[in-house]
């Protein structure tokens, strides 16, 4: 198989979980791969180049992951964030492809700590730019003490 991610340390990081996997730091706006060499894409949590994806695995199965409404609705909420998010990412895959199935998975998890807590905020791109406020207030991070994930899984057929 083949990973892609535009991340270098993503890359590193991926490279350690072992397995048959060839890794490639690119941009996934162009993939560096052969016209028709894929019979499926996995794309997690990242933008879509349905074009190109066509190009790569003409025909194919396209699994897309986008976040959910809820996707860490508790972080959104300390940020100051609106909590629902329009679903324009599910709605143009139903428009570039053809809609095969989707099903949700949602969990809430523990942050036992304040680092922990730290730690998923910053790693997420939701509270981008305001994060410092979090880390000055004078609750910090202690509000933090529970993160819901909400995945919608996508499949459909590239043309």
């Amino acid at each position: 198989g083949i990973g892609l991610d535009l991340s270098i340390e993503g890359i590193k990081t991926a490279a350690r979980g072992g397995g048959d996997i060839r890794w490639v730091c690119a941009d996934g706006a162009h993939l560096p791969l052969t016209t028709g060499s894929l019979p499926f894409i996995l794309n997690v949590f990242a933008p879509s180049e349905y074009e190109d994806f066509a190009r790569v695995a003409p025909g194919g199965i396209l699994i897309k992951v986008v976040p959910g409404e809820r996707h860490m609705h508790e972080l959104r909420s300390l940020v100051g964030l609106a909590e629902d998010t329009p679903d324009s990412a599910t709605v143009l895959f139903k428009k570039r492809v053809s809609f095969i199935s989707s099903v949700d998975v949602i969990e809430t998890l523990h942050l036992h700590t304040e680092e922990e807590s730290r730690a998923v905020a910053h790693m997420s791109p939701v509270g981008f730019g305001k994060l410092d406020e979090v880390d000055s207030s004078e609750g910090g991070w202690k509000d933090l003490e529970n993160i819901t994930t909400h995945s919608r899984i996508l499949v459909g057929r590239l043309p």
